[in-house]
């Protein structure tokens, strides 16, 4: 209480990156897949994207691609609902819906399908 009275501004501050602090959440959170067609069972190789379309504009769009044994690492997001879209060549496209909780990772299993 006394350095809410003699340090004011700092106080103010303070409190709001706290809160700041509480919407975006931690650095451990996001989504992830491991993608494979669903014809034959393979890994979507280096070809696969997950993208977030309604993502706040970042110097880096929300995307990431699929690595050599298919799997999408962590992309990280903040906390909130978020719109992404499953996407491969010669494959129909998936839209998903992304909740993402404090320190929780959402995990998808996606079977890509031909065109």
């Amino acid at each position: 209480t006394d350095i809410a009275v003699d340090f004011a501004d700092f106080v103010t501050e303070f409190k709001t990156i706290v809160k700041k602090l509480s919407v975006i959440g931690k650095r451990n959170q996001g989504a992830s897949a491991a993608m494979t067609y669903a014809a034959t069972g393979n890994p979507v190789v280096l070809v696969g994207q997950l993208r977030i379309t309604n993502y706040p504009a970042v110097k880096i769009p929300k995307i990431i691609n699929t690595n050599s044994m298919g799997i999408i690492d962590l992309l990280q997001l903040k906390i909130g609902v978020w719109d992404g879209v499953f996407s491969a060549p010669d494959c129909q496209d998936q839209e998903v819906t992304v909740t993402v909780k404090t320190k929780k990772i959402v995990h998808f299993e996606i079977a890509m399908k031909a065109i």
